[in-house]
This record gives C-alpha cells, sequence and structure tokens, in this order.
C-alpha cells in the first residue's frame, strides 16, 4: 500500500519546510537611539510611536510586565525588552 500525503493545514507548520513571515512590533519613541537601532534591525517590524500615540503606552507597559523602558519588541509572542545590539 503506497503512502499518501497528509495536507497540510495553513496554520500547522509540522512537516512544512516553507519560511512564516515572523510579526514583530515595536514599542518605543522614534528619538531613542534603542529604538532607531532595533527598527534598523527588524526593517519589516510594525512600530508604534508611544510618545505620539499614548494610547498604546499602558499596552507597551503590560507587556513589557511594567518595564518603562524601550523599545519593547515583540516577535511572535515573545517580548523582548530593550535592545543593545550592534551598539
Amino acid at each position: 500500500m503506497p503512502l499518501q500525503a497528509r495536507p497540510v493545514a495553513k496554520n500547522d507548520q509540522r512537516g512544512y519546510s516553507g519560511c512564516m513571515a515572523e510579526k514583530i512590533i515595536i514599542y518605543g519613541k522614534d528619538h531613542c537611539p534603542h529604538t532607531r537601532r532595533a527598527r534598523d534591525a527588524y526593517p519589516e517590524a510594525g512600530f508604534i510611536d508611544v510618545q505620539t500615540r499614548p494610547e498604546h503606552l499602558e499596552e507597551m507597559l503590560r507587556l513589557s510586565g511594567g518595564v518603562r523602558r524601550i523599545p519593547v519588541i515583540v516577535r511572535n509572542g515573545k517580548v523582548e525588552v530593550g535592545y543593545n545590539r550592534g551598539a
């Protein structure tokens, strides 16, 4: 009996060799050098400037566990507070 390929659902990554795009959001301030470096490192990321869009500040603080440090980078649901690579 020959093996048959199992159809892979769109959200099923098991056995999938294709590249899934990462979802990245950076919370920060446009004038912050660490935020700028993070944005340069992740040019595909969405950016939320919490200084010009203060309604997102509470969301950023919730994600960072109350830590008031920028940038806050959310990559595929994982949160990284601060950015120091390339400094």
